[in-house]
């Protein structure tokens, strides 16, 4: 037995000295005191002596199978190997799943099909330690980390991988992290258990942020599923604070775009001419929108052949563009001949308009600029 334990010991390396990231050095450090911290460290490396770090120690049981008892079977079949009382003390769910009766307390072996093995280390590494690094929660792994979170009833570890987005949302500004972003948001909206709670709104509140204050045509239409679009626009609706990039009628005519993108790809192009963006309707600077002719919608086969399939495809999305922000000409040239939109939206936004002597005050959801 001594043996055995010695081989599976020399499989996995043993930190043999302090870590780096077990200093005293925070998040918060700046990067003088990162110069600091540097210049103290400079002497040899103390060797380690187990029970130094809690974290350290707890650490290296990760997945060890010298400090294990339970064999954890994802559903890409990889096994991963834990410690079945520290996975019972540290959750409700594997308490009961573990310890709720006689059979299964003897059990060394389990089948986790919710997730897969690189979501399930994710989990394993939070029971041990409290916290995830980076090298195992990575942006690509985001949403199916945030189920595995939600499917475990660990609100911390929600909270743990909210910070993360954050902190990526903050770096990132290049059209490939709006697209990379919005199918994170669609990821999750579509694997969005029952209702959403608070927990996933502050999830998809922060990521739509983000995309509001990026173009939406930043987004290519496939990245963004129907319930993620809905989303971006109903909790962007009624902005207080902040203001929405794009313009209202823009919005408008991306979801049409996005539509006619899953009915017929190669028709996108043609009802973008049919709709021209607010820049090619926009006059002289300062002289609003210019003269417009109306659209014929008998001149379209396309228009006609796809308007019932469009109606559809929007049907609930259409109740989140308010359409009193677009401008009347817009409304009444471009958007009410396409018979798209109900005719009492239509109403409502040009008496709404017709409240203001100056015409239109904004443009755009949100706080005015």
């Amino acid at each position: 037995m001594d043996d055995a334990r010695k081989n599976l010991r020399n499989k996995r390396p043993r930190v043999t000295e302090t870590p780096q990231e077990v200093s005293t050095k925070t998040n918060d450090t700046t990067d003088e005191e990162c110069e600091d911290y540097k210049t103290t460290t400079n002497s040899p490396p103390k060797p380690y002596t187990r029970g130094d770090s809690l974290i350290v120690d707890l650490t290296d049981m990760i997945d060890n199978p010298l400090y294990s008892d339970l064999i954890i079977r994802c559903n890409d079949d990889e096994e991963l190997h834990a410690n079945k009382l520290f996975l019972a003390g540290r959750s409700n769910y594997f308490h009961n799943l573990l310890l709720s009766t006689q059979e299964q307390t003897k059990s060394n072996k389990i089948i986790i099909k919710e997730v897969t093995s690189s979501i399930f280390k994710v989990v394993l590494e939070y029971f041990y330690t409290g916290n995830v690094s980076d090298e195992t929660l990575t942006i690509d792994i985001v949403p199916d980390a945030y189920y595995g979170a939600t499917a475990f009833l660990l609100p911390n570890l929600k909270e743990i991988i909210v910070q993360f987005m954050k902190s990526y949302m903050e770096h990132c500004h290049n059209v490939g992290s709006s697209n990379q972003i919005a199918k994170i948001l669609s990821k999750i909206s579509d694997n969005s258990i029952n209702d959403i709670n608070d927990d996933d709104d502050q999830l998809i509140d922060e990521i739509c942020k983000f995309l509001m204050s990026k173009s939406l045509y930043n987004i290519d239409y496939h990245n963004l599923s129907s319930k993620a679009l809905e989303f971006l626009l109903s909790r962007t609706l009624n902005l207080k604070e902040g203001n929405f990039v794009t313009t209202e009628y823009d919005v408008f005519r991306y979801c049409v775009l996005w539509a006619v993108d899953q009915i017929e790809t190669n028709d996108v192009i043609y009802f973008s001419l049919l709709l021209p963006n607010i820049a090619g309707l926009e006059g002289q600077k300062g002289s609003g929108i210019k003269e417009l002719d109306p659209v014929d919608p008998n001149s379209s086969n396309l228009l006609e052949q796809h308007r019932d399939k469009i109606k559809s495809i929007l049907n609930s999305i259409l109740n989140f563009i308010d359409f009193r922000l677009i401008h009347a000409s817009i409304l009444a040239k471009i958007i009410e001949p396409l018979d798209i939109v109900k005719s009492s939206i239509i109403t409502a936004a040009y008496r709404y308009q017709a409240q203001f002597a100056d015409g239109l005050v904004q443009m755009k959801r949100g706080s005015q600029e």
